[in-house]
């Protein structure tokens, strides 16, 4: 079973430089896709990594066509506070 961890994070204009503030993460355990807990309502960013190659959609269930992360590469999505991330290896 693999492991993505949704770090949520705030945007903080007046900080030149700085795009997010991190305030809660979450690990979802993924082999067949799997949701995350609904965002904070002031989130407006994620950033996401996984142990593991993961597909990843917002809102709906993750497929093996869903945008493709490398293991152990960092991303940065905008989000909407109350969203949902959906995790899948792709191989089942």
């Amino acid at each position: 079973m693999s492991s993505c961890i949704i770090t949520e994070g705030r945007t903080l204009g007046k900080y030149e430089g700085q795009v997010m503030r991190p305030t809660v993460s979450q690990i979802v355990s993924y082999t067949v896709a799997a949701y995350s807990a609904a965002l904070e309502a002031e989130t407006n960013f994620i950033r996401v990594i996984s142990d593991a190659d993961v597909h990843i959609a917002f809102g709906a269930v993750a497929t093996a066509s869903d945008l493709r992360i490398p293991a152990n590469t960092v991303e940065y999505f905008a989000v909407a506070g109350g969203e949902q991330v959906s995790c899948y290896d792709g191989s089942s």
